[in-house]
């Protein structure tokens, strides 16, 4: 019977991890015929076919952006849109990039509906990455609010406030359409809220990843309004950390309130060529459009004013419930929830005759942590030695995630058998709280057990459990406390149940099902983010989730633990070797490889991304380098001779006056020019664009000016030396010799972010002062 329990604990959390799975699947799309006041997937795709037209990559300033612009205008003309755009070049320091990005873009700005007061902003980006024709992103996120504005527009007249559409250029050059906007003090003033579309991928739910700082009253509204939730605080707390942007950011940092959403899964087709309008799924554009309508309509009855307020804490539970908290609270709330444990532990120890027990059983929930965390890393290390790939599961998940599952339960039963528990009940005798620890051949006859919990005979103990998860929720609701809520409503939940589990020791039940649905849910949500390469985001959620489930371990024999402990160890390696055998890239899943042609002094080398191993075919096709080489001013790559240079090299005119160094900038036929500043330069400041930037940038420092107007582009640097710099001319695309070389990469790999590229180089001296 104790055999049948453990499987049946086993069962519990797999159930929970398929609730998940199935809450992560969008709505149903609507179809053409759907009343006109709704949001319609179909008639959204269909617009969407429209506006992509051929289907090509369309990055800003070229022929294809311009034609979408065209297009897009045509669509919203025939909605009675009154449309105005808003073209220059515009600028973006963006620090952490050690980089300005540049670009000639125009922004479309419709003036959907009149108002008084402040505009809600319904905004997306036009262009796409040079490599990929950008259906998801950010194609999807256009199409929703052209359709919403239909749909809007069916309804009647709005009127509270006004209603704008912000559609950016140049957000894949570095948000560089928003800035534009931000900049331009007539239209920010006008802003009273943004609501941001975008994509990463091409399915999922329509994810709320990130909001404006304050945002406890914008959570409530999203609650209120929105039929299906999809979002944590542990995302925007996360994003904070992370390199990534979106046209949200200039808005933040103007204090505008915004949401941000995207949907993330079947991130392999995103920034390459597979980001195609048949490779979207319309679910996920039906999910994006239902957000979109329905904050909206609740914006549309607020009162910005009641928008400002303190943060909040909060995550989805299934889709069906957010529960949500001020942030403010979770710290006091997270120290009365550890106290009152604390409590329960020191009744319970202080009359225990032996601490030798309970300290052991403090132990546990650690080794499981560290356990699970270990199993996780050696997993994914026997599949990626074998693979050669440092992502061994992205085409084919399934292998992978079975084995940090078993490697996982390898870990949870042994940790559980290290120490034997027992859950006392009412005696006048007994202890007054739920589990005591009890080692081996200790019986009834030292401690009585009249009401001994059946189902609880290994395990750590449910105080010991609980005093880790929320003693955790302390230390991380006073760091980061958008990621309290995991550890916190858990352990208020087992803060109320431990006091009456002597009676009702099903209670235990209760707190452990909780951290199951927080844990595995983001377990799930992990791993449609980042997929199984971010191995620890499967490990540690699951290690949270079963230290609930430790002190519900029936007792088993060792020979039982060990046969079960062993079984699960080789079914564990046993697949992590098949994920290392099974192809880590396909045609529907492949590998992100882009090619280069390289000139430099005079001669010219064929260039490959410094992958973790190059695809036979392709290494065939040219004598590349065995490992990756250092082309200075210009990246590491593996390399192949490719003879002498055929272009004339970009050349720049410099003139310096004191610390200011002009430079003119000459590339005969450049998508875009490259300035690359070392950093033992000396760099001060910045002018390009009519910006100017004040800068002391700790390393290596890029200017990248992204369009064709670029070509002759003047900048002003002050420098404090005279280094050589080195000046990019960047084209699209691969001279005469290189379709071999794009034949060889074969299915399984293609172009990404700014795809193939010839990259033309030369070294500029720079006088002395």
């Amino acid at each position: 019977m104790a055999v049948w329990r453990t499987w049946l604990l086993a069962l519990l959390a797999v159930a929970v991890w398929f609730l998940s799975v199935y809450a992560q699947t969008p709505p149903a799309p609507r179809g053409a015929d759907a009343p006109a006041t709704q949001f319609s997937a179909l008639r959204a795709q269909r617009l969407l076919a429209r506006l992509q037209g051929p289907a090509k990559p369309h990055p800003a300033g070229t022929p294809e952006n311009a034609a979408v612009h065209d297009r897009l205008q045509r669509e919203l003309a025939a909605l009675g849109v009154k449309t105005t755009a808003l073209s220059r070049m515009s600028c973006y320091y963006g620090a952490r990039w050690s980089a300005i990005e540049c670009a000639r873009i125009t922004d479309i700005i419709a003036q959907v509906a009149p108002g008084r007061g402040k505009a809600i902003v319904m905004m997306a980006h036009m262009d796409s990455v040079p490599a990929g024709p950008g259906a998801g992103d950010d194609g999807a996120g256009v199409a929703a609010i052209v359709e919403t504005i239909r749909a809007l527009k069916a309804r009647g007249p709005l009127g509270r406030h006004p209603i704008l559409a912000l559609f950016t250029d140049g957000e894949e050059y570095g948000l560089l359409g928003a800035e534009a906007f931000v900049r331009e003090a007539s239209w920010c003033a006008r802003i009273g809220v943004v609501i941001n579309m975008e994509g990463r991928g091409s399915s999922g739910r329509s994810l709320l990843f990130q909001t404006s700082p304050g945002d406890g009253h914008l959570i409530d509204l999203y609650a209120h309004a929105v039929p299906r939730y999809a979002s944590s605080s542990l995302f925007g707390e996360i994003y904070r950390f992370l390199p990534n942007d979106t046209d949200l950011t200039p808005m933040l940092r103007a204090g505008l309130p915004g949401y941000n959403f995207a949907f993330v899964g079947d991130v392999a087709n995103y920034h390459t060529p597979n980001d195609t309008l048949a490779n979207l799924d319309p679910r996920s554009l039906q999910s994006h459009g239902d957000n979109l309508l329905a904050l909206m309509t609740a914006l549309e009855r607020t009162d910005f004013a009641t928008l400002k307020g303190g943060d909040a804490a909060y995550l989805d539970v299934f889709g069906l419930w957010l529960p949500r908290l001020p942030a403010g609270w979770m710290l006091p709330l997270a120290l009365a929830v550890f106290l009152v444990i604390v409590l329960s532990g020191w009744w319970q120890y202080a009359r225990l005759t032996r601490l030798g027990p309970g300290l052991r059983a403090g132990v546990m929930p650690l080794l499981l942590l560290a356990g699970c965390v270990g199993a996780g890393f050696a997993l994914h290390a026997i599949a990626a030695a074998i693979s050669g790939s440092s992502d061994p599961s992205f085409a084919h998940p399934w292998a992978l995630r079975l084995a940090l599952a078993f490697g996982v339960w390898a870990v949870f039963l042994p940790v559980a058998g290290l120490e034997h528990f027992r859950v006392l009940g009412n005696h006048e005798n007994a202890l007054p709280l739920c589990l005591v620890a009890v080692p081996d051949g200790v019986g009834s006859a030292s401690v009585p057990t009249p009401h001994t919990f059946p189902g609880t005979a290994f395990g750590t103990g449910a105080v010991a459990c609980w005093l880790w998860l929320s003693g955790l929720g302390v230390i991380i609701a006073a760091l980061l406390p958008g990621i309290s809520p995991y550890f916190v409503f858990p352990s208020l939940i087992a803060a109320a149940t431990l006091p009456f589990a002597t009676s009702r020791p099903a209670l235990l039940l209760l707190p452990a099902l909780a951290a199951l649905v927080v844990w595995l849910g983001l377990l799930v949500q992990g791993e449609e983010l980042l997929g199984l390469v971010a191995h620890p985001l499967f490990t540690v959620p699951a290690a949270f989730a079963l230290m609930a489930l430790l002190p519900l371990l029936p007792r088993l024999k060792r020979r039982t633990v060990f046969i079960f402990a062993t079984t699960s160890t080789v079914l564990a390696v046993i697949l992590a070797i098949v994920a290392g055998i099974l192809p880590p890239y396909s045609a529907s899943h492949p590998q992100r490889l882009n090619l280069h042609y390289v000139e430099q002094g005079g001669r010219s080398w064929w260039a490959v991304d410094p992958v973790h191993r190059l695809p036979p075919r392709l290494r065939a096709a040219a004598d590349f380098s065995a490992k990756p080489q250092l082309l200075p001013g210009i990246g590491t790559f593996f390399v192949a001779q490719a003879g002498n240079a055929r272009f004339p090299a970009p050349s720049a005119e410099v003139r310096r006056d004191g610390d200011l160094v002009r430079l003119r900038l000459h590339g005969s036929a450049a998508d875009g020019m490259m300035l690359e500043i070392p950093a033992d330069a000396g760099l001060v400041s910045v002018a390009i664009g009519g910006r100017e930037f004040a800068l002391r940038p700790r390393g290596a420092f890029t200017i990248a000016c992204a369009t064709r107007e670029c070509r002759d582009a003047q900048i002003v640097v002050g420098l404090k030396a005279a280094p050589t710099l080195t000046l990019v001319e960047q084209r699209f695309g691969l001279p005469f010799g290189g379709a071999r070389l794009t034949a060889a990469r074969g299915r399984a790999a293609v172009p990404s972010q700014f795809g193939d590229t010839s990259l033309l180089s030369a070294h500029l001296t720079i006088p002395a002062r």
